[in-house]
């Protein structure tokens, strides 16, 4: 097995749980799809298969781990369940239910205005906010594939954290 098919194998399993958390909270809360809170959880669930790919990895390689291979493991894993959740989220808001563009922009409203109010904003800076809220436009197909590759970037520092900690040095030679 190379590390790029583990990395596939649990990456495509992580982008399965990340679907089915996100399938659960729009059937029973479906406010919590745009929720800070919410990030935390995805982000254990894609570390841990970003781990569990170099582990499959290392524990079908007959050689200690090189960090390049527990690397590129983790990081296919990382882009995997990114790319792929993120997307069916997209189709999700924009052709499955779009009602929920406007849930999301509701819960972008009272996010910008519990900061601003934290801040001391001033609530003509606030009206001024909500207003450029309202008039942002539904992300397009693009927006939304540059944020993806925004925290594809993002998804280096995990992978190569991941691949430092599990990688195993060859054994040294008494030369």
């Amino acid at each position: 097995m190379t590390p790029v098919q583990s990395g596939v194998r649990y990456g495509l399993i992580g982008a399965l749980i990340n679907i089915i958390l996100l399938i659960l909270l729009y059937i029973f809360k479906p406010e919590l799809m745009f929720h800070g809170a919410m990030l935390p959880l995805v982000l254990i669930i894609t570390c841990f298969m970003m781990v569990m790919a170099v582990s499959n990895f290392k524990k079908n390689s007959p050689a200690p781990l090189q960090f390049k291979n527990a690397f590129v493991a983790a990081f296919v894993a990382y882009t995997l369940v990114t790319v792929i959740g993120s997307y069916f989220q997209y189709a999700l808001i924009n052709y499955i239910d779009t009602d929920l563009i406007a849930l999301q922009k509701q819960q972008a409203v009272e996010a910008s205005v519990g900061v601003m109010k934290w801040a001391g904003a001033s609530e003509d800076e606030i009206e001024k906010t909500l207003d450029e809220i309202e008039k942002q436009a539904t992300p397009t197909l693009g927006t939304w594939t540059a944020g993806i590759i925004f925290y594809i970037i993002l998804g280096l520092l995990p992978a190569a954290v991941v691949a430092l900690i599990m990688r195993q040095k060859p054994a040294s030679s008494n030369y």
